[in-house]
């Protein structure tokens, strides 16, 4: 028997994990894969558990093993005891701890260690400073400011305050007047220090809104030009489009500091644009978490994941978030947006107050989506998160270009650095034979009609397909079209020269028989049971179509049992009514005939409905079928080498850096056209 048999009979809860060679991609030469197919149904096998071991499910199973009915010890979330915690390097290597030593890691060294470090190398610097202070005699130390490089003229003389405001201005005048002297007794400059600290903070709060609004204006200008340009570059080069992101926020920055610098020097004269880090904390950390409560929030309520939102940010902060996700799993059976919500907010708190563990919570959380390779089909939203999340991770730089020196200098070299990674994300090819990317290929062989076509699909973005298939003689082979109602992704349809495969002297790879039409006792509905033998596949679809209302259709395999009519339980397909059904099949043995039952209610509105809403109503529609389809996929089809002709002929011109794909169905799918 089969392992499940094994599991039923003695009662365990089991996983069985079958892999078959003769049909696996991993056993074709076509597929450029190495041949280690071990070590592939191995990494499979691995992943596979991984996501178990990661998931509830084994949280809900019970222990029903005879000689294990000692008691389990009573402990609170018996999750955290026995259960391990995966990380899932660069793709390639698999690290795993326990969870509690996981826990304990986290809060020890994050939690508690680097705020440790970050005061303690606060009070080195402070000690070393007092030092200094008092070996030296006290003389006026001037701090130049962007002011002071805008107009050298002036130079600041800086006071004891911690916020910068309050100083006395020192005119040094070596150069002619300046808009600032003219000025009669510098009204202005008397107004702006004699202004409350409050207003200062207010006004330095201010100001780093409206860098970050510009840097979040940046980003989303960004991200659009780059799926334009080029939006293959977001799959092997993730760092390249980060770095690229990096330099544009500096650069917005470094920008944004110079226009307010200058219009600030304008009007209140030479004083630094802020000083302080306990204020220049302070006004980074509000706008940053009101951003993301507002907006992270708002998107997270609007696509209906608020508890996923919350869950996933506490699940890879530092330690005091997995402090709170443990207290949370204690005191609860299920996750609640309100105590998801208490959590989140209280790890912003937080974060205001430990700055340095934010950002290095948010250099790893880049760090760990870049190196994953789950970036297909994302449209691009892979540049606005890599873009937010550089934000507060490059805002605590803003002091210190404040008070830069050489300042023009600065800005032309990130200028230059910008334009250069510009220039390599807009050109730059992606992918290498090591890291491909894929094209889904699926040609579909109609066995009624005996007719092939042939589905091209991308979503690396407009011209990829063209570009796919430049080497390819048969320019009239596949004419690329942008797909309908799905972004970023275009396609081509076509019929392949060899429509049929019959004369190779090949059996038909799907048998359908009818055993028998029958009539209940009530002669209000018919039986029909089919018997159906599909060669050399794993998987198959029995759709039934659209009847109208009144007639009624019901459907199942002899593998689920026979339901009552009408009282169909579990699988939707058995329960009577005209909706259009869909019964999936999973074959157990090879080349094995299994049966098909459809049940269809007698009535004289039978037949498809797009049929009858098109006919005439004259026609009597009492003897009408209903259309049913077979239809069977197939990874390879080694035994009918013409029939693959156009996939070995793509797969034979395409670059190296291409690997073709295939839908749910397979590279191949066969169908059968009846009524029943």
């Amino acid at each position: 028997g089969t392992d499940f048999e094994i599991y039923s009979q003695h009662g365990l809860p089991g996983l069985d994990i079958a892999f078959y060679q003769r049909r696996s991609m991993y056993h074709s030469v076509t597929d450029g894969l190495p041949i280690e197919s071990l070590f592939h149904m191995g990494s499979n096998a691995q992943a596979t558990i991984t996501s178990l071991c990661n998931s509830d499910y084994l949280d809900s199973l019970q222990p029903s093993v005879k000689g294990r009915e000692e008691p389990v010890l009573a402990l609170p979330r018996a999750w955290l005891s026995g259960k391990s915690v995966y990380y899932d390097i660069l793709g390639k290597f698999m690290v795993f701890s326990e969870l509690w030593t996981a826990l304990l890691i986290n809060t020890l060294a994050l939690g508690v260690g680097l705020p440790v470090a970050a005061l303690t190398f606060a009070y080195a610097a402070i000690a070393r400073r007092q030092r200094a202070t008092l070996s030296h005699t006290p003389e006026p130390n001037p701090t130049r400011s962007l002011r002071s490089v805008l107009r050298s003229s002036s130079v600041s003389m800086m006071g004891n305050s911690d916020d910068g405001y309050g100083s006395v201005p020192q005119r040094h005048n070596n150069g002619p007047p300046t808009r600032q002297q003219e000025r009669p007794d510098d009204l202005t400059d008397s107004i702006h220090y004699n202004q409350p600290k409050r207003v200062a903070v207010a006004r330095t709060t201010v100001l780093v809104g409206l860098i970050i609004i510009a840097d979040l204006a940046a980003v989303l200008a960004a991200s659009r030009w780059q799926i334009r340009i080029n939006p293959l570059a977001r799959f092997s080069y993730p760092w390249l489009a980060v770095s690229g992101l990096a330099c544009l926020l500096w650069t917005v920055n470094t920008l944004a500091v110079y226009v307010f610098t200058a219009l600030e020097s304008w009007i209140f004269g030479s004083v630094p644009i802020a000083r302080g880090a306990a204020q220049w904390t302070l006004a980074i950390g509000t706008w940053w978490w009101i951003v993301v409560i507002v907006v992270g929030s708002g998107v997270a309520g609007w696509a209906g994941t608020g508890a996923l939102y919350g869950t996933t940010v506490l699940a890879v902060s530092s330690g005091g978030a997995a402090l709170i996700q443990i207290v949370l799993s204690l005191s609860k059976s299920g996750d609640t947006v309100g105590r998801v919500a208490f959590g989140w907010i209280l790890v912003l708190a937080l974060g205001v107050l430990a700055s340095s563990v934010v950002v290095l919570d948010l250099m790893a959380i880049v760090v760990y989506m870049t190196t994953q390779s789950l970036i297909e089909n994302d449209t691009g939203a892979m540049y606005l998160i890599y873009g937010v999340l550089l934000i507060p991770i490059l805002l605590p730089a803003i002091p210190a270009i404040s008070r830069g020196r050489h300042f023009r200098k600065a800005l032309a070299i990130e200028i230059v650095l910008l334009v250069a990674v510009v220039w390599l994300l807009s050109w730059v090819q992606p992918f290498t034979a090591s890291t491909p990317n894929s094209v889904y290929f699926a040609q579909h062989y109609n066995q009624t009609a005996r007719s092939s076509t042939v589905n091209l699909r991308t979503d690396g973005g407009t011209g990829y397909i063209q570009r796919m298939l430049s080497d390819m003689n048969d320019e009239n082979l596949c004419d690329p079209k942008p797909l309908e109602g799905e972004y970023m992704t275009e396609g081509c349809h076509f019929q392949p020269k060899r429509q049929i495969f019959e004369d190779d002297g090949q059996d038909q790879p799907i048998q359908v028989d009818k055993v028998a039409t029958l009539m209940t006792e009530l002669d209000d509905w018919r039986e029909t049971r089919l018997e159906i033998r599909a060669l050399e596949t794993r998987i198959c679809t029995v759709q039934l179509a659209e009847t109208s209302p009144g007639c009624e259709t019901q459907l199942w395999s002899d593998f689920d049992g026979s339901p009552e009519p009408g009282q169909g339980e579990g699988n939707s397909t058995s329960i009577f009514n005209h909706r259009r059904k869909v019964l999936r099949v999973f074959p157990r043995e090879w080349n094995q005939i299994w049966s098909v039952i459809v049940r269809v209610k007698k009535s004289d509105q039978c037949g498809d409905r797009k049929a009858l809403m098109s006919s005439d109503d004259s026609i009597d529609s009492s003897d009408k079928l209903v259309p049913l389809t077979v239809l069977c996929g197939y990874d390879d089809w080694p035994s009918a080498p013409g029939y693959a002709s156009v996939y070995n002929e793509i797969q034979a011109h395409i670059p190296d850096w291409i690997r073709m794909k295939s839908s749910a169905l397979g590279l191949f799918s066969v169908s059968v056209d009846l009524e029943v």
